[in-house]
C-alpha cells in the first residue's frame, strides 16, 4: 500500500513538473511569439481596447475607482490580460458555458492540470496557467449551489486574494453563479461590483473587467447606480454618444427612450418617435422551462395518450367516408383512345369532342351530401413559374390589366389582352361528366349536378370579382379567351352571376395544388327526387366529354364520387400519423423513464458535477 502511495506521488510530481515546464514555456515567450499560439488567433482583445467606466458615463461618484473598472460584452477567452476567472464546478471538470469555452481555448493541458487540484469547494478559488489563452492565468472559482450570496461574495474575494499573492495587475470576471446554478443576474451584478469596489479601494494599479454575455446585456442598466448620483435620468449624461448608441442597440432601446442614459445634445439633434410597448420593444414576458425528467416524461405520455384516441377517431371518420374512384385515362370511343385523339391541344378546337361511356356500380347507398371530384396525376402545379403565371389584379375585375407574370399567355393576336391571362387559367381542367342512373323498367335518370358552393367562400368574395358592366360580354369586350379554351370566360356558365371571373370551377382550378397527384372539387349532387337522401346503390354510366390532354406529360385522370365526414374527405394518412406519433411518444416515454430510474441523477448532483 505504501508503495502504491509513493508511486502515485511520484506520478503527481512528474505531472506538475510537466505543467510547470509547458506553462513556463508560454510565459517566457516574447509576446509576439506567444500570440502565434493563441487559440483565438489574431482576434484577441487588450485592455487598451476596452473603455473604463469613466469613459462610458459621466461619473460623479467613485470617480477614481471608475478609472480601474471596465464593462465589456464579448468572449472572455479572447482577453489578453493577467488572469481570467472561470465559473467552474466543484470537481473542476470540463463543463458547459464559460467553463467549456475556456477549456477548449486553453487546450488539453488545462484539463490535465485541473485534475491534479483535487476539486474546489463553493466560494473558494484555485489558479492554473492559461496555456493557449491570451490570459496568463485562469482562476477557477465555484459559485453558490444553494443561492447563498455570502458564498458568491467569497468567490470574488478569494479571486482577488490570489491576484494579490501572484502580483497580478488585471483580472476579468464572468457573471459567476448565474448559469446552471441559477443565481439571479441583478443580485449577482450587485455583489460583483460592490465586492470589486471594496477591493479596488485598498489596491493600487489593479484593473478589473466585468464580462457579460448576450442574455445578460440588461445588466448594463444597473451600472450607473454605482458610479452616478441617484435620480437619473435626466441627471445622468453620457460622455460618449457613440458608446450610448451601441449600448442602447444591444438593449433594443432607442437613445431617447433608454433608461440607461440621456446623452447631452442640442434640442432637435436626435428625436425618436417609436411606439413604446412591450411587444414592439421585445419586452414581453417569456417562459424558459428547465427540461428535466420530471417535466419531459409526463409530456411524452400526455402527447401519446392524447394523440392515439384522436388518430383513432380520424381513422374511423375516414373509413366511414364512401368513395368510388375510376381511372378513365384510357377511355375509348369507337375503338380509339381519346387521349391519342386529343394529344395535340392546338387541334382540340378543330375536331369534334371525344365522348366515351364508363359503366360502374354502387354496392351501397352513398349518403348525402355527395360530391364529384376530378383527379390528376403527374401534373406539377407547384412549379414556381406556373404558380406565378396569373394576374390577381385582373381577377379582381380588371379584364384588360395584364401582368408580365402571365407571359407567354398575356396577349392574343393584335396585342389583345387575354382574360384570364397566365398558364394556370390556360390549363384549366375542362372535362365534363354526365351521370345516368339505370332504373329497372324505366328510362335512365340523369343525376342532377350543381356547380356552385364548391369554391372557398373567401376566394369567391375577396379574390375574384367580375367587372361592373352588364352584360358580361360587354365587360369583356376587347379581350380574348385563353388559347386552349373552347369558349370565353363570360360563357363558362348559363347563369351570368356564376360566369366570368366568379365561375367557381375556375376559382377551384386557380388554387394551385402542392403535390403532383391531386383531386379538386368538380360539382356536387343535387339531392332531389330519386336522389333526395343519397345516391342510391345500383348501376350507373358516366358520359365523359374527353377534352383535357394528359398524354404529353404521362398523366392520369380520375373520376371520383365521394361523400364527407366531420373530418372532411377520405384521408387515412392523418389518422395513421396521429396514431404513430402517439405510439412513438409512449414508447420513448417508457424508455426514458427506465433510463432515468436506473441511471438518472438528481438536480443537486448535476449542478455539482458536469461531465465533459
Amino acid at each position: 500500500l505504501e508503495a502504491v502511495k509513493i508511486s502515485k506521488y511520484i506520478s503527481f510530481v512528474r505531472k506538475m513538473a510537466h505543467y510547470s515546464a509547458v506553462s513556463e514555456q508560454f510565459l517566457n515567450m516574447p509576446l509576439a511569439e506567444k500570440r502565434k499560439f493563441y487559440a483565438c488567433g489574431n482576434n484577441f482583445v487588450t485592455l487598451e481596447n476596452i473603455p473604463t467606466v469613466d469613459k462610458m458615463f459621466h461619473c460623479d461618484r467613485n470617480v477614481e475607482l471608475a478609472k480601474k473598472f471596465s464593462l465589456w460584452q464579448g468572449d472572455i477567452t479572447s482577453l489578453e490580460i493577467n488572469a481570467i476567472v472561470n465559473a467552474a464546478n466543484s470537481a473542476l471538470r470540463v463543463g458547459g458555458g464559460v467553463d467549456g469555452a475556456i477549456h477548449r481555448a486553453a487546450g488539453k493541458e488545462l484539463s490535465k492540470e485541473t485534475a491534479t487540484l483535487g476539486g474546489c469547494a463553493p466560494g473558494c478559488a484555485k489558479i492554473t496557467h492559461g496555456y493557449r489563452l491570451p490570459a496568463k492565468y485562469v482562476i477557477h472559482t465555484v459559485g453558490p449551489t444553494d443561492g447563498n450570496p455570502e458564498t458568491l461574495k467569497s468567490c470574488y474575494k478569494n479571486c482577488f486574494d490570489i491576484c494579490n499573492k501572484k502580483a497580478l495587475k488585471s483580472i476579468a470576471f464572468p457573471c459567476v453563479g448565474t448559469g446552471i446554478y441559477g443565481f439571479p443576474n441583478d443580485k449577482a451584478c450587485e455583489i460583483a461590483v460592490t465586492t470589486a469596489l471594496e477591493w479596488l479601494k485598498t489596491t493600487e494599479n489593479m484593473e478589473t473587467v466585468q464580462c457579460i454575455y448576450g442574455k445578460q446585456v440588461k445588466l448594463l442598466t444597473l451600472w450607473p447606480n454605482y458610479f452616478c448620483e441617484a435620480e437619473w435620468p435626466p441627471h445622468l449624461h453620457c460622455q460618449n454618444l457613440l458608446t450610448v448608441r451601441k449600448l442602447c442597440t444591444k438593449l433594443k432601446l432607442s437613445v431617447g427612450q433608454s433608461v440607461l442614459c440621456r446623452p447631452q445634445m442640442a434640442r432637435g439633434e436626435y428625436q425618436v418617435n417609436r411606439p413604446h410597448s412591450k411587444f414592439r420593444q421585445q419586452k414581453l414576458n417569456a417562459w424558459q422551462p428547465i427540461l428535466t425528467a420530471g417535466s419531459v416524461l409526463p409530456t411524452f405520455f400526455v402527447i401519446g395518450l392524447a394523440f392515439i384516441p384522436i388518430g383513432v377517431a380520424l381513422l374511423i371518420a375516414s373509413n366511414n367516408v364512401q368513395e368510388l374512384v375510376i381511372d378513365y385515362t384510357d377511355c375509348v370511343m369507337e375503338e380509339k383512345l381519346c387521349k391519342d385523339e386529343i394529344s395535340d391541344p392546338t387541334k382540340i378546337m378543330e375536331n369534334p369532342p371525344c365522348r366515351c361511356l364508363v359503366a360502374f356500380e354502387l354496392h351501397h347507398d352513398f349518403s348525402a351530401p355527395v360530391y364529384i371530384y376530378y383527379g390528376l396525376s403527374g401534373f406539377y402545379q407547384n412549379h414556381r413559374r406556373y404558380v406565378k403565371s396569373r394576374d390577381d389584379v385582373q381577377l379582381l375585375g380588371n379584364p384588360k390589366h395584364v401582368s408580365s407574370d402571365c407571359f407567354p399567355f398575356q396577349y392574343a393576336e393584335n396585342e389583345i389582352p387575354i382574360a384570364p391571362c397566365g398558364a394556370i387559367a390556360n390549363s384549366m381542367f375542362n372535362d365534363t361528366f354526365l351521370i345516368k342512373y339505370k332504373i329497372v323498367d324505366q328510362s335512365d335518370a340523369v343525376v342532377p349536378l350543381a356547380y356552385d358552393e364548391i369554391a372557398w367562400p373567401s376566394d369567391l368574395s375577396k379574390k375574384f370579382r367580375n367587372p361592373d358592366s352588364v352584360p358580361l360580354s360587354a365587360a369583356f369586350e376587347g379581350t380574348s379567351k385563353p388559347p386552349y379554351w373552347r369558349k370565353p370566360v363570360y360563357e363558362l356558365s348559363n347563369v351570368s352571376s356564376a360566369s366570368g371571373f366568379q365561375n367557381e370551377s375556375l376559382i377551384v382550378w386557380m388554387r394551385s395544388a402542392a403535390l403532383p397527384n391531386f383531386r379538386k372539387l368538380h360539382s356536387r349532387v343535387l339531392h332531389v327526387d330519386n336522389f333526395a337522401n343519397a345516391l342510391p346503390k345500383g348501376n350507373y354510366t358516366v358520359e365523359i366529354t374527353y377534352n383535357y390532354p394528359v398524354a404529353s406529360f404521362d398523366g392520369r385522370k380520375r373520376f371520383i364520387i365521394s361523400n364527407a365526414s366531420w373530418a372532411g374527405g377520405k384521408n387515412s394518412f392523418l389518422g395513421i400519423a396521429y396514431i404513430v406519433v402517439g405510439t412513438v411518444c409512449i414508447v420513448m416515454g417508457c424508455v426514458f423513464l427506465f433510463v432515468h430510474m436506473k441511471f438518472g441523477h438528481s438536480l443537486t448532483e448535476m449542478a455539482a458535477i458536469r461531465s465533459p
